[in-house]
């Protein structure tokens, strides 16, 4: 679990498997995050959190649901062929640079 924690340098998640509750509440990602291709198997929550850097969520698979609540893409965020497999909530979220959801799969 990460809250308020700051990232400082460019961050990689890639390939991770997540196999419980994944929480970065109100995380700051200064630079790069890299989650691409990562499974989530359960809740996962990114609310409040600011992505300064390009943010990759690319292949991702998330089995249940995710919230992105109040959370800030400042630079470009790619969801591309991510597979939703439940409830995905961006309410409040803002998209200041490109974002790509193409192929993008949700089965809620």
């Amino acid at each position: 679990r990460f809250h308020k924690a700051v990232f400082r340098a460019p961050v990689t998640f890639a390939d991770v498997a997540f196999k419980g509750v994944a929480e970065f509440l109100e995380v700051e990602f200064q630079q790069a995050a890299n989650f691409s291709n990562a499974t989530f198997d359960s809740g996962t929550g990114f609310s409040g959190s600011v992505f300064h850097g390009p943010a990759d969520f690319s292949g991702v698979t998330i089995k249940r649901e995710i919230y992105f609540r109040f959370s800030e893409f400042k630079q470009q965020v790619s969801f591309r062929q991510a597979h939703f497999q439940s409830v995905v909530d961006f309410s409040n979220s803002s998209f200041l640079g490109d974002h790509d959801f193409s192929d993008a799969l949700i089965k809620a």
